[in-house]
């Protein structure tokens, strides 16, 4: 029982895991860093900030942090990617 309730708050790694490492593979390939960098650096902080500012946090609670840490890093690294991708096709 306390299992599942684990694995539902690690929903965000489960889908955003693979999806990340998709778009970051894809980054490399083309020789965009930054997006990976921002998108690692958007994971780092969504998860150490809530962990550092509650005073006890529960494995559940850090489940939800990681989820969203994944979230928000695929999210900005996303953007960032169409962002690239959108001014170097613009580039002459």
């Amino acid at each position: 029982r306390e299992a599942g309730v684990l694995l539902k708050a690690m929903v965000g790694v489960i889908l955003f895991l693979s999806l990340f490492d998709l778009l970051r593979a894809f980054c490399y390939a083309v020789k965009w860093v930054k997006p990976v960098l921002w998108g690692r650096v958007a994971q780092i902080t969504i998860f150490i900030t809530p962990a550092l500012l509650w005073e006890s946090v529960e494995v559940t609670e850090l489940a939800w942090f990681l989820s969203a840490a994944y979230a928000g890093g695929f999210a900005a690294s996303l953007g960032l990617t169409l962002l690239t991708a959108r001014r170097s096709s613009a580039a002459p």
